[in-house]
């Protein structure tokens, strides 16, 4: 979810009733932002593709994030996104701040 600081979103809190709640910062590994068309469709090819490679649950939210940001250096969708192993790439020379809770 994009937090645009000039409407002065800085966290967001989601309470799913009886499995408690997620807290997401603004705060992330930034990158250069050129188009967003396709961002959604490449973190669900992204997550999706994870389960095959036998990638965790969090390796397949990564996974999918990676392509999501990929995309949205390039114009139009699926612009930066070139294959599995370019994502992987990708995943590698990127900082990212992964928490997961238990």
């Amino acid at each position: 979810m994009a937090f645009p600081p000039e409407q002065g979103a800085k966290a967001l809190i989601l309470t799913p009733g009886v499995d408690g709640a997620m807290y997401r910062e603004s705060a992330g590994t930034r990158i250069d932002l050129v188009g967003i068309c396709g961002c959604g469709e490449c973190v669900d090819a992204g997550v999706a593709t994870g389960p095959h490679p036998g990638a965790s649950d969090v390796e397949c939210v990564m996974q999918g994030q990676a392509a999501s940001a990929q995309n949205a250096t390039g114009l139009g969708s699926q612009a930066g996104v070139r294959d599995l192993e370019a994502t992987r790439r990708f995943m590698a020379q990127t900082k990212t701040r992964a928490h997961v809770a238990a």
